[in-house]
């Protein structure tokens, strides 16, 4: 079973879903995962903030030097990898119409 220090749980007929706070101090965020009875679990989605420096040096799409906000789905919850990856820059999400 997945141990964390700060999580919120909602149970559903499926399974538990929790929301959890991510340990990495350069990259603050939260996940969801599923969790059954037995321990068994699955990744479903995450968000995470990124500063300037890694957006510019090792972003995974494009690279500019502006903080953001990158999500990540699990496709495939079977997979320990995410399947899809999406970058809200800071300007792109604060920018008035």
């Amino acid at each position: 079973m997945k141990e964390y220090e700060q999580k919120i749980k909602v149970e559903t007929p499926m399974g538990n879903l929790f929301v959890e706070c991510s340990g990495d101090p350069e990259h603050p965020g939260v996940y969801v995962f599923i969790q059954k009875e037995n321990g068994d679990y699955r990744d479903l989605l995450g968000a995470e903030y990124c500063d300037a420096y890694y957006n510019k040096n090792k972003n995974f799409g494009e690279r500019r030097e502006e903080s953001s906000i990158t999500t990540y789905l699990w496709g495939d919850p079977k997979n320990e990898s995410w399947t899809k990856c999406h970058t809200f820059f800071e300007k792109d999400l604060w920018e008035e119409d």
